[in-house]
């Protein structure tokens, strides 16, 4: 694909993969039409940009350990199947949805409000913090992501993560 990719693009690709590292916010393709006056032909090659990092993710197993910013939380997860969905308000936009399979055994998180740790299991499963726990799982895996590929934090990738879980028993 390297080849078909018009000349401008490639500058604004090469551009924000150096920027990439040293961003503070994520940016939106409102920022970036603004930004570099992309064309919407552009545009869409940056989607098709966004779909080829995500896909090398598949199969991959991270480990939450590997990375600072995890906060409290350890576990291992591996990318299962990533979609896409357009989105045309009032640009066009594609919504990455990315489903994680993730390792429960032996897997814990650190409580804030506590500073205990406690099973991650058990943290999903109580009714008082279980749906911020897994929200939280949510944004670590985004982060990961946008960590292992920097470009997707720079391109404003809009990623939803779907969990699913797995090793119960064995915790």
């Amino acid at each position: 694909m390297e080849e078909t990719r018009p000349i401008y693009i490639n500058k604004v690709i090469n551009a924000l993969a150096r920027e990439a590292k040293s961003l503070t916010y994520i940016p939106n393709k409102h920022n970036l039409l603004d930004t570099y006056a992309i064309t919407e032909e552009e545009l869409d090659y940056l989607f098709e940009v966004e779909g080829e990092i995500l896909d090398r993710f598949k199969g991959m197993e991270f480990n939450t350990a590997d990375y600072p910013s995890s906060g409290g939380y350890d576990f291992k997860f591996t990318i299962t199947n990533v979609t896409s969905t357009e989105e045309v308000k009032p640009i066009k936009d594609v919504i990455w949805e990315v489903d994680a399979s993730v390792n429960l055994e032996g897997a814990t998180v650190t409580l804030f409000t506590t500073g205990e740790e406690e099973k991650l299991w058990d943290a999903i499963d109580n009714p008082d913090i279980g749906w911020e726990i897994e929200s939280e799982i949510k944004d670590v895996i985004t982060d990961i992501l946008r960590a292992e590929s920097p470009l997707l934090k720079a391109l404003g990738t809009y990623i939803i993560v779907e969990q699913n879980y797995y090793g119960l028993g064995s915790t």
